[in-house]
């Protein structure tokens, strides 16, 4: 059959394959394996694992979002563009579908691509309010929709009920960081994270790969030739297969949220069929299968693993409060005495240092180092602007997620009890130096201790 693709996806399309094909579909089918071999197999396991369960999307509803992140440079899209060819033309330059789009696109897009991998690409904290908002808006309804699956209920002009469009495929995202902020808290647990560095991949097994990605298409065409008749009896096996699988894996992944057993299991169900076809062409002897399958397998958990560590404190709260211990622990953040507005009793746990001055010794703030308010024997009083410039300006730097905004902040640390506050608000009103003022009041155990414990009240 040929179809007329929409504007933008004209690239989708698989090869037919020629008697010779046919004959070489063994050396294709090993192309495609050896995308395992391009990067560290926890990152590689489950792109791979995506590109041959997105045909059975039906079967194995892949409810999740693969999110590919990392810095610039670090390869994300050209690992995502190689899965993409299995399905067509692609390069890192020519993805289909970006967060520049629109939602109603995107959603659009997401539901055209049928049994499928979609790649929408280039997902980054923002700089500016407005642009933040709008990316945090699109990356949230795409993590929702895929995960539930289900796409926007709307109305028309005289309430009748529009069509609404769900994701009917895999989707991949390409980010330079993780979503952050309250919105995401059970967004993010309708994805599978892949963190991705520049020193991840095997440049010298990229570029070859790149240059016989041609085979790629032919060993997916391959596979879907294998998957139709067979497809009545995967229908009733790989449900079972993953629920079998994610029953297997909950052991191995205790502590991480219900979703991400489920998600690895998806894809070791993908790599297992995968498995079962690569024998079939004698792409694979049986040991060497076998020994593929486990890698991946493994590739899959350690996949899944990272993610709930790395989305584990990933409320704001948590990460504001790692991330200021950080500064105090690295001296790179220091508070004055909440009566006198000097150096505090303990000032060297505090950021102050002593010093050589002209009129002798003195205790001074450490070089280098942010204030970020005052302390008492009990309490950290953040001075909101200071701490929140030390912090963000802090995770910039190193490169740490942390796309979030003041209000959302203390929000955040409102609501587990973390600050002391007052009815209604998220400070409180507190004197210092003889004056009143408001701050955000923070148990000093809560900052200091290696597990903060929040201590709930108001003043």
């Amino acid at each position: 059959m040929e179809v007329e693709l929409e504007p933008g996806l004209e690239r989708y399309g698989i090869p037919t394959l020629d008697q010779s094909a046919h004959e070489g579909l063994a050396e294709a089918v090993r192309c495609s394996l050896g995308f395992l071999e391009l990067a560290p197999r926890q990152i590689t396991a489950p792109l791979l694992g995506a590109a041959y369960l997105a045909p059975l999307s039906e079967i194995v509803v892949p409810d999740f979002t693969l999110w590919l992140w990392g810095g610039t440079g670090s390869f994300k899209s050209t690992l995502a563009a190689l899965i993409l060819s299995h399905y067509g033309d692609f390069s890192e330059t020519s993805l289909p579908l970006s967060f520049e789009s629109t939602s109603n696109a995107l959603e659009r897009f997401l539901f055209l691509l049928k049994d499928v991998p979609a790649v929408v690409d280039d997902w980054r904290p923002a700089v500016s309010r407005g642009d933040a908002s709008e990316m945090d808006r699109k990356a949230q309804r795409l993590l929702r929709a895929t995960g539930n699956p289900q796409g926007r209920g709307r109305m028309t002009s005289d309430t009748a009920l529009r069509r609404s469009y769900s994701p009917r495929g895999v989707v991949i995202a390409t980010a330079e960081a993780l979503p952050e902020g309250p919105a995401f808290e059970s967004a993010a647990a309708r994805a599978l994270s892949i963190n991705l560095s520049r020193e991840d991949v095997d440049l010298e097994k990229l570029s070859e790969l790149q240059q016989h990605k041609a085979a790629l298409g032919r060993a997916m065409t391959g596979y879907i030739e294998w998957v139709v008749p067979r497809w009545e009896e995967l229908s009733r096996t790989l449900p079972t297969l993953r629920e079998e699988l994610r029953n297997t894996l909950r052991p191995e992944l205790a502590g991480s949220h219900p979703r991400t057993p489920d998600a690895a299991a998806a894809m070791v169900t993908g790599l297992q069929t995968l498995r079962a076809y690569a024998l079939s062409t004698g792409a694979l002897e049986r040991q060497a299968a076998d020994e593929f399958l486990s890698m991946a397998r493994a590739g899959v958990i350690e996949a899944a693993k990272a993610h709930a560590e790395t989305t584990k404190g990933g409320d704001p709260a948590t990460r504001f409060v790692e991330i200021l211990r950080s500064l105090f622990d690295a001296s790179r953040a220091y508070a004055k005495d909440r009566e006198t507005g000097g150096h505090p009793d303990d000032w060297d746990d505090l950021g102050w240092e002593r010093r050589e001055t002209q009129s002798g010794p003195d205790i001074m703030p450490e070089g280098g180092a942010y204030f970020v308010g005052w302390v008492d024997e009990n309490h950290l009083y953040l001075e909101k602007d200071a701490a929140y410039a030390a912090v963000a300006g802090f995770a910039q730097r190193g490169g740490i997620p942390f796309g979030i905004k003041p209000r959302v902040l203390w929000d955040a640390l409102k609501r587990p009890g973390l600050s002391l506050v007052e009815q209604g608000r998220t400070d409180a009103v507190v004197r210092i130096e003889g004056k009143p003022k408001r701050v955000v009041q923070l148990s000093r155990a809560a900052v200091f201790s290696e597990e903060p414990e929040g201590t709930r009240g108001d003043v």
